[in-house]
């Protein structure tokens, strides 16, 4: 979904949602394919991949993985799809549910995943750790972010 509002992307968000999707590819690699196409990414969403792939300023393992796509707007409508299964929204910079302070980050994601409703901006707590954790920190990990749910502030992922 792209927000709140609606369930249809602009070309300019199909094309970002979709390079963003490609692993290796960050704000900066985005920042200079837009630049590319002449300061939009919509006109390489129009455009088959393999037409514009081997002149785009991108790493050779960004171009390797951007020559398996065809065509952007159907990777974004599958990225899409995905989110309306796992009951995700996408938030991208121009739009009211993306974070304010967010935008002002120099390298800022050009779009955020989430679920739920984003509200005014509270609190918040990134609970950062192991992706293999010693199972008896888990106990207290659980009971913490419990504990700071409870009080008020907004447990994220990290």
């Amino acid at each position: 979904m792209a927000d709140a509002e609606t369930d249809s992307l602009t070309a300019e968000q199909q094309a970002c949602l979709a390079l963003w999707a490609v692993p290796g590819l960050g704000p900066r690699t985005l920042a200079a394919l837009r630049a590319f196409a002449d300061g939009r990414l919509a006109p390489l969403a129009a455009t088959p991949v393999g037409d514009w792939v081997s002149e785009a300023p991108v790493s050779p393992q960004v171009r390797r993985r951007l020559a398996t796509l065809e065509r952007l707007p159907v990777v974004a409508e599958r990225l899409q799809e995905a989110c309306h299964a796992g009951g995700m929204r996408v938030a991208f910079a121009e739009q009211r549910t993306y974070p304010e302070r967010l935008k002002q980050v120099e390298d800022a994601p050009p779009l955020l995943f989430h679920r739920g409703q984003p509200g005014p901006p509270r609190r918040r707590v990134a609970m950062v750790g192991s992706r293999h954790p010693d199972q008896g920190f888990l106990p207290f990990a659980r009971a913490f972010a419990r504990q700071v749910a409870e009080g008020g502030v907004g447990v994220v992922s990290g």
